[in-house]
């Protein structure tokens, strides 16, 4: 085999090769450089994608960050290529994303992902010579990293960036909980390093840190996909794989432990043990009355992946759904103790374990006291109640006995009546008994951010499950089986990255004297050892042995690591007050920066050092692209392979498809079911409903079900678990407890969702005017994925006890949104956006609605008033029956392999659909044809006699109503309008200026608009060069209609800003400098690799599939003829549109502009902009913009 491939290169030696299980035509292959060591894997992938990853194992040896500065200069420069920018812009023009990297606490990648096999290939040694030999100069150093302004103020991309991070709760935990867990080792530093400490940095340290850890020998490159080995290596051969230029030679010896000199090799040292248990209160900014707390512990070796696997196992029985213990311990709880919990084993050197529970009351003490009153008084009141009914008894005993000469028919009647009267109310009893849920006590401190308070209770969780046992035998059986079924789906939705995932432990770690299941070992004497790479694929063994491990096997592993077992606990708790310290302590830094550096006199000396600086970061010659470029063919697109899908739209009301609403199936590779049902819910809603929208999709497949007993399926286990009851009907209703529901569908449906619009994530949405619904499941399962879906739509069943829990929880979540500075500015603004904020299903879940609508109905939720809680049953009910009510406002996809034939799987959704439709009480809209639909069918039936194809072209030439083109609510951008919102809890700054774009994504204008936003975004431009912001973007939303410049975690908003008109103007009054021919083809290489990157996966084309029909396409042939509209882009449409669209800008009229900052910047930048712009802005804070809601008067509202 050997053999085969020394044909092929003369520089790489080959390795070992091996098949990856689970998927055909996926192969891997290994090779290492002759001369310097460099591990080489490729892995041949089918599909339109190739990816290149350069690993380099990074250690932190302090908090200044090494690893990730030295990330940030790479791109900078090269000695051959002294250039920035040069790589982003060829990357665009080799028809691939944006170069990118990233830096983990233990390993540095920088990436390229790729359209096709021909453009890596031009690219990669390239990017290649930018990692192994940087510049690393200077200037590039003060404006990258760290400087000062003329203002004393801290800036650089890379403190830019740690800033927005710092003290965020994420942030805080993770580093916390390392510097305790891994004492004694790299992992306790700040990989990205503390801003106080960034600024002690300097350029040498980072050529240094070069010169040790970036030695081909310990870097491994992955090249994936649809590669093109023979080609690959013709390349490769030819780029030389040298030693750092800042490489040492006494860098090459450590002092080990045993002060003996040693060959440096990163992460070579053991980590010492966690001996004793620690626990850590750590306070951050922010005024939620929610914290977090965490606790990890040390877990296995990083090679035993059996115990990894079963850890990881264990862990997602644990918290995997709402029916898993830990979840019904701490969150579905009446009075919860955290909103979420998450586990999980991470893989470093030595691996942690941690559980993690977010949204953590504050003010638990007070809610649980309140809650015990109130059962106590509950309590009294049923005593009476009882009390009272037994006097009751004992009198009509006496009249009975005192009426012994009444008619026996009457007695019948009685008795009779009195069991109609309890049939009627077997079902409230039966819910009433499952509200009633014996979980609900909580023992332990009620201070849950005191030590141990969290810790005791889940504690006393492993116990009890080592005491009573599992609660089913095939408790655990069942979660590895979907564990595998999971890693088919992974493998099939992104292979790419399930790949490289897989490899990274085996690549980054040496192994230790008892293992070689890493990449390779660097020996003594310079040989290279290789290990085993292959075990991390091969986990279906793993599974199966795990599948016949008793559940002392489980019990064991609670023992070997949590029970009794050293840890590290961090308690994050908010503090209201430290946002402002934090303020006055950079307040008090910028005063000190100045008088230490000379005054006013001083700094105008830093400022022309830094002028200087970013004045020497030139641009790279035009002519070097050009000779790049030259050097390679065009590239042909029609080369990239592409996924084969087949696509059967029936419109409604057609011969094919009598029903009122269009259904798409779908034939692609896949080995699941996927479905997706959309409503169009503008016009079905009306607007007293739309609040309750955020709600709804959160209790959806969450809540009890009350099902028809005839319709239960194999998998649903009648008597085991749901509870019989009988109405007056005589149909009998089964009630399955939401425990049953999430637990069934955790194990018989593969993934599942319930949303309003796209990119859901409960508070903020694009598309609004829709809800889906949409689930995955293997075939065979495919009847039960519909018996959970219409059921948990159409026949949930609320109650107290469960909704009083999902709201608080969601009520819970919504606090963190309030830190997020760039979720903050881009709510607000799009609050802004439309004219009737009532009507907007997206201003309605905003946290503006939410924040005082939430609070208000956990209120009455509290009250207990019966009446009220009825009232808001029925409110969340008309929600459901409102969206459901108009078929013709609905759309329904089908998708699964062409290989499974003979079941017509759609067919059966939609018969299903209908009879659960006809069975409940909804009441639809009337029934009408469409005048266009009406017209369609006559046309298709004259057709039909004389040209089938005739009747295929008109019916593509027919929209769907509704659909095609989607249907969207009308906005509005305010002007003149210019805020900004103090965000206590956060250190960054956002920006967002708007201007209107009305036109959607087929309008003839389109092609040339994106295109002119791709040559701003295709280059690093002056905002990030000089150190403005971390990220800066121009884009398209022509859901709203808009153009949007938005800035995210900058030090300078203002500057950035006046930068972006800078550029504007530049291309109003010297437009042939920056629309040059270059910049047009490289704007379209960037549109190619967009297009075909979103269809490179079958779940990607699935959902694309209904995109398309919603952008007004009828295939995905139309879509790549819409494509082709940007090839044929001219300069003169490019200034066309800017003069139409983009100059709007620049004119304060148009004015749309909306910030979030930190407390402490708030001041200088509304003086900033009045200088700058000539802006007047105003400054508020959230609570100022929380919409208030007044319960009482909202029902006075909905009766008129």
């Amino acid at each position: 085999m050997s053999n085969k491939y020394e044909e092929l290169s003369k520089e790489f030696q080959f390795i070992d090769e091996f098949d990856l299980p689970l998927a055909k035509d996926i192969n891997i292959k290994r090779f290492v450089h002759k001369k310097s060591g460099l591990t080489l894997i490729l892995n041949y992938c089918p599909g339109p994608k190739c990816n290149a990853s350069i690993v380099v194992p990074t250690e932190s040896i302090n908090d200044k960050g090494l690893p990730h500065t030295l990330e940030h200069l790479i791109f900078t420069g090269c000695n051959d290529i002294p250039y920035r920018e040069f790589l982003e812009v060829l990357s665009n023009r080799c028809l691939s994303a944006p170069c990118n990297a990233y830096t983990a606490e233990d390993h540095t990648c920088y990436s390229i992902d790729s359209i096709g096999p021909e453009a890596i290939l031009t690219y990669l040694p390239i990017y290649l010579k930018y990692v192994l030999t940087p510049t690393l100069k200077e200037n590039d150093f003060v404006t990258e990293i760290y400087h000062i302004d003329s203002n004393g103020k801290d800036q650089g991309v890379v403190l830019c960036e740690m800033q927005a991070r710092e003290n965020t709760a994420d942030d805080l935990l993770e580093i916390n909980m390392c510097r305790n867990i891994f004492e004694g080792s790299g992992y306790q530093y700040s990989y990205g390093g503390k801003t106080s400490e960034i600024a002690t940095l300097n350029n040498e340290m980072v050529r240094d840190y070069h010169g040790k850890f970036y030695d081909p020998k310990f870097m491994t490159l992955v090249i994936q996909g649809c590669i093109d080995i023979e080609s690959l290596f013709k390349v490769l051969d030819k780029v030389d794989f040298v030693k750092s230029p800042f490489h040492k030679k006494e860098q090459e010896v450590v002092v080990n432990d045993d002060n003996d000199n040693v060959d440096f090799v990163p992460w070579k040292n053991e980590i010492p043990p966690l001996l004793k248990s620690k626990s850590s209160f750590v306070p951050y900014p922010s005024e939620s009355e929610t914290g977090s707390v965490a606790i990890g512990w040390r877990g296995p070796p990083i090679n035993d992946i059996f115990k990894i696997t079963a850890l990881s196992v264990l862990l997602r029985y644990l918290q995997d759904n709402a029916s898993s213990p830990l979840q019904q311990r701490f969150v579905n709880k009446t009075v919860p103790l955290a909103n979420s919990v998450n586990c999980i084993v991470h893989e470093v050197k030595d691996t942690k374990v941690v559980i993690e529970f977010s949204g953590v009351p504050i003010k638990y003490n007070k809610d649980k006291q309140q809650q015990e009153e109130e059962g106590e008084e509950e309590g009294e009141q049923q005593d009476g109640k009882s009390n009272e009914k037994d006097e009751g008894s004992g009198e009509s005993k006496e009249s009975k006995e005192s009426e012994e000469s009444e008619e026996e028919s009457e007695e019948e009647s009685e008795e009779k009546s009195e069991e109609e009267s309890e049939e009627e109310d077997d079902l409230e009893e039966e819910k009433e008994k499952n509200c009633e849920d014996e979980d609900d006590i909580d023992e332990g401190d009620n201070n849950l951010f005191n030590e141990r308070s969290i810790y005791d209770r889940l504690i006393k969780v492993f116990k009890d499950l080592k005491t009573n046992g599992f609660p089913e035998e095939d408790s655990i059986k069942k979660v590895i089986e979907k564990e595998m079924i999971k890693m088919l789906e992974v493998l099939e939705e992104d292979p790419l990255s399930l790949v490289f995932g897989s490899l990274l432990c085996s690549i980054v770690f040496p192994p230790s004297s008892s293992s070689s299941s890493s990449s390779k070992t660097i020996k003594q004497n310079g040989d290279i050892e290789y290990g085993d790479i292959k075990s991390r694929f091969f986990l279906k063994p793993v599974f199966e042995e795990l599948l016949e491990k008793p559940s002392q096997f489980w019990f064991n592993l609670l023992d070997e690591f949590f029970i009794d077992k050293p840890y590290v606990e961090i308690l994050l708790k908010p503090d209201s007050k430290l946002s402002e310290t934090i303020a006055n302590e950079t307040t008090k830094r910028m005063k000190d920066t100045i008088e230490k550096n000379g005054g006013e006199e001083g700094m105008k000396v830093i400022a022309e050092k830094l002028k200087c600086a970013i004045d020497s970061s030139k641009s790279f010659p035009q002519e070097l692209l050009t000779e790049t470029m030259s050097k390679i063919d065009s590239f042909d697109i029609n080369k990239i392979p592409l996924i084969k899908i087949d696509t059967i739209l029936n419109r409604a009301y057609t011969q094919n498809n009598p029903n009122p609403f269009t259904v798409q199936t779908l034939l692609v590779p896949s080995h699941f079911i996927h479905s997706t049902i959309i409503f169009h819910v503008q016009q079905s809603l009306p607007d007293h409903l739309r609040p309750w929208l955020a709600l709804f999709q959160i209790i959806l497949f969450e809540t009890d079900l009350l099902v028809d007993s005839d319709q239960v399926v194999d998998d649903v286990e009648r008597n085991k678990s749901t509870t019989t009851t009988t109405t007056k009907k005589e149909k009998s209703k089964l009630l399955i407890p939401y425990k049953k529901v999430c637990k069934s569908m955790a194990e018989q449906v593969l993934s599942f969702e319930a949303v309003l619009g796209f990119s859901n994530s409960t508070f903020t949405c694009s598309s609004s005017e829709l809800f889906r619904i949409t689930a995955s499941c293997q075939v065979e399962k495919f009847d039960s994925l519909i018996y959970w879906i219409f059921n948990g739509l159409f026949n949930f069943s609320l109650n107290l006890k469960r909704l009083s829990t999902l709201l608080t929880n969601i009520y819970s979540s919504l606090q963190d949104v309030e830190n997020d500075s760039t979720t903050m500015c881009g709510l607000y603004s799009l609050n802004k956006l439309f004219p009737n904020p009532k009507i907007s299903n997206e201003a309605n879940i905003s946290i503006f609605k939410q924040k005082e609508f939430l609070k208000s109905i956990i209120s009455i939720i509290k009250s207990k008033n019966q009446i009220e809680i009825d009232y808001i049953f029925n409110m969340i009910t008309q929600v459901r029956d409102c969206i459901i009510s108009n078929p013709e406002a609905m759309f329904i996809q089908i998708s699964h392999s062409p290989l499974i034939s003979n079941q017509s799987f759609t067919q059966r959704f939609v018969d299903k659909w209908n009879e659960y439709l006809e069975n409940s009480n909804i009441k639809l809209n009337k029934k009408r044809k469409p005048q266009q639909d009406q017209q369609h069918d006559q046309q298709q039936q004259q057709q039909h006699k004389n040209n089938n194809n005739n009747e295929i072209e008109n019916q593509q030439q027919q929209g769907i109503p509704f659909f095609q083109p989607l249907e969207r609510l009308k906005t509005k951008i305010p002007t003149p309008f210019s805020e900004q919102l103090i965000i206590k809890g956060s250190e960054s700054n956002s920006l967002l200026q708007y201007v209107t774009l009305p036109i959607s994504s087929t309008h003839e204008d389109y092609p040339a608009v994106s295109l002119l936003c791709n040559i701003f975004n295709g280059k690093e431009g002056e905002i990030r060069k000089k150190g403005y912001s971390y990220g800066h973007s121009l884009l398209t939303d022509t859901t709203k209609g808009t153009l949007i410049f938005g800035l995210t975690e900058s030090s300078s908003p203002v500057k950035a800003l006046a930068e972006f008109h800078k550029w504007l103007k530049n291309v109003r009054d010297r437009p042939t400098e920056i629309i040059t021919q270059q910049a047009i083809e490289t704007a379209i290489c960037s549109e190619i690799y967009d297009f075909y990157s979103t269809r490179s996966a079958p779940q990607e084309l699935v959902i694309e599939s209904y995109i398309n029909i919603f952008k007004g396409h009828n295939d995905f042939q139309q879509s790549i003829d819409f494509l082709n509209r940007f090839k044929v882009v001219t300069y003169d449409q490019i200034i066309n549109v800017f003069n139409k669209y983009f100059i709007q800008f620049l004119d304060p009229n148009h004015l749309f502009l909306s910030l979030t900052v930190n407390p402490s910047s708030a001041k200088p930048l509304e003086t900033e902009l009045k200088e700058t712009f000539d802006i007047s802005i105003t400054s508020k804070y959230p609570s100022q913009l929380y919409i208030p809601f007044n319960y009482e008067e909202y029902k006075l509202s909905c009766k008129k």
